[in-house]
């Protein structure tokens, strides 16, 4: 009995550390114009229930789309009391739409 459940730990733990590594983690494959439209519903106020944990939460393939994500994620932390189903705070909004110029750019 004692070795099944050290066996059961390990496979835990190892699965744990695969997906913390990212080697088990999930990618998106959002495009340019996904992003986009993800950033302007924050912009807008109308992103829906799921739309800002899924995107801070899920690395993007792509690379560029990624830097995206993250520089936004470092900005909504910035944020703290920003309720994620309305509008973004106003003394974020330059930095928002400049993340949405830079997308713009890169795509």
């Amino acid at each position: 009995m004692t070795y099944i459940a050290g066996s059961v730990l390990v496979l835990i733990f190892g699965l744990w550390f695969l997906t913390k590594i990212g080697v088990l983690h999930p990618w998106n494959e959002y495009s340019g114009d996904q992003v986009k439209n993800i950033l302007e519903s924050f912009l807008n106020g109308n992103p829906n229930e799921w739309a800002y944990d899924d995107f801070v939460s899920i690395r993007i393939k792509d690379r560029e789309l990624d830097k995206i994500r993250n520089e936004f994620r470092v900005l909504a932390a910035e944020h703290p009391r920003w309720d994620t189903t309305r509008p973004f705070p106003d003394t974020g909004i330059p930095a928002l739409k400049k993340l949405i110029s830079q997308l713009e750019k890169a795509t």
